[in-house]
C-alpha cells in the first residue's frame, strides 16, 4: 500500500495506485459496507449487493486507500504524523459525502432515497456514521507504518555502523600493508650496495624498484580501502624488488576488466596467497578479477595454474587450504562482510581459487 515516494512526485506517486493499493481499497471498502449494514438493509435484494459493494468502494475504499499514501508521503517528506493522519478521516468522510451527493445518485441502492437526489447534508450524515472504524482503521494503519519507519532506522544504522567498522578494518590493514618488513628493506639495500660496486646502472635500477614499491604500499589518501590496480601494482613491485621470479611475467599474469580494475578488494590478501603460493615452486599461474553477474555485480578474482597445469601445480593450489587461506578469509570479512569467502573450486576440468565479494553498496530499502 506505501507509495513510492520519488523525489520530484511524492503526490503524484502516491495518487497512483497499484494492484495492492486497489484490492486493498476494494477490502475495505466492502468492510465499511458490512458494517453500515447495507447487505441486512430490509428492503436490500441479494441482486443488489454488488451495486452497493461497488459504491462504499468509491466512496470510501478508494478514498481512504489514496488518503492514507498521501499520508504516508507528507510523513516522509518530514510532516507531521499526527496532522498527517489525523486528516485522513475528515478527508475521507467528506470525499465520501460528495461522491453519493450528486453524481452517483441514480446508482445508488433504492432503499436509501428513493425518489430524489440526497441533500449534502444527508450525505454527510450517512459518511458519519462510518468515522469509528474509519478513525481506529487510520489508527491502527498509522501505528504500523510507524513501527516499519522504526525497523528502517534500526536496520540504517546497524548498516552505518557495519561499514563504518569495515572501514575501520580496511584502514588497519592498509596500515599493517603499509609498513615494510625491515629484512626486505635490509636485504635490499645490501644488494643495492653490492652492485654500486660492480653494476652502477643495475644498482639505481634497483634503488628504483625499491622506491616504486614503497610508493605502492601507503594507501591512497582519497579512498578508505584497497583497489584490485593498486593490489596487482603492489605485487609486481614487490616482485620486482625482490627478483621472485615467480611472481613477474610470465611466470605470474594479472589480468583485470576495465571496470574491476577500480572494484574495491581488502589488502593483505592477494600478495599474501601469491607469496605462500610462490614458495611452493616455479610454477606458471594467472590471477584474473572481473565483476560477476552472478555475484550480485560484485567482483570475482580467480587464481589458477596457466594451462597446461600439472600435477605438482594443482597439488601447490590446494596447499594454499591452510594459514595463507585462513588468513585470506579473515581479511576478506573484516573488509567486505561474511558473503565474502575464498573457496576451492574443482570441476574436474577445472581447478582453482575463486575469490568471491558481492556488492556491498546496493540499495535497500523498506518497500
Amino acid at each position: 500500500m506505501p507509495p513510492a515516494t520519488q523525489d520530484g512526485a511524492p503526490w503524484a506517486a502516491a495518487l497512483r495506485p497499484g494492484w495492492g493499493a486497489l484490492g486493498a481499497a476494494v477490502a475495505v471498502g466492502i468492510a465499511l459496507a458490512f458494517y453500515a449494514g447495507a447487505p441486512f438493509h430490509p428492503a436490500a435484494r441479494l441482486s443488489q449487493l454488488p451495486t452497493t459493494w461497488a459504491m462504499a468502494v468509491l466512496q470510501f475504499g478508494l478514498p481512504l486507500v489514496l488518503a492514507l499514501r498521501v499520508a504516508d508521503s507528507a510523513v516522509e517528506r518530514g510532516r507531521s504524523a499526527l496532522l498527517a493522519y489525523g486528516a485522513v478521516v475528515p478527508l475521507v468522510i467528506a470525499v465520501g459525502g460528495f461522491v453519493i451527493w450528486r453524481p452517483f445518485w441514480p446508482w445508488l441502492p433504492p432503499w436509501g432515497y428513493a425518489s430524489q437526489p440526497p441533500s449534502l447534508l444527508q450525505c454527510f450524515g450517512e459518511g458519519s456514521r462510518l468515522w469509528l472504524p474509519i478513525t481506529l482503521g487510520v489508527v491502527a494503519y498509522a501505528h504500523w507504518r510507524q513501527e516499519q519507519r522504526s525497523q528502517r532506522r534500526i536496520a540504517q544504522r546497524r548498516l552505518l555502523q557495519a561499514r563504518r567498522q569495515q572501514q575501520m578494518q580496511a584502514a588497519q590493514l592498509l596500515a599493517l600493508q603499509a609498513r615494510v618488513e625491515p629484512q626486505l628493506l635490509f636485504d635490499t639495500l645490501q644488494r643495492v650496495t653490492a652492485l654500486d660496486g660492480t653494476d652502477p646502472a643495475a644498482a639505481e635500477a634497483l634503488l628504483d624498484e625499491l622506491i616504486a614499491l614503497l610508493r605502492a604500499m601507503p594507501p591512497e589518501p582519497d579512498r578508505a580501502g584497497s583497489t584490485v590496480e593498486r593490489e596487482f601494482a603492489l605485487v609486481r613491485a614487490y616482485a620486482r624488488v625482490t627478483g621472485c621470479a615467480a611472481l613477474l611475467p610470465p611466470a605470474l599474469v594479472l589480468s583485470s576488466t576495465a571496470d574491476a580494475a577500480h572494484a574495491t578488494l581488502a589488502p593483505m590478501v592477494l600478495l599474501p596467497l601469491l607469496r605462500a603460493l610462490a614458495s611452493s615452486g616455479s610454477t606458471a599461474w594467472r590471477v584474473s578479477a572481473e565483476l560477476a553477474p552472478d555475484a550480485a555485480a560484485g567482483l570475482r578474482l580467480t587464481l589458477r595454474a596457466q594451462p597446461p597445469a600439472s600435477h605438482e601445480a594443482l597439488a601447490a593450489l590446494r596447499g594454499l587450504s591452510g594459514a595463507a587461506q585462513a588468513q585470506a578469509q579473515v581479511h576478506l570479512a573484516a573488509v567486505h562482510g561474511a558473503a565474502a569467502r575464498i573457496a576451492w573450486i574443482d570441476t574436474g576440468e577445472d581447478s582453482h581459487w575463486r575469490i568471491d565479494i558481492p556488492n556491498s553498496h546496493a540499495a535497500s530499502t523498506d518497500r
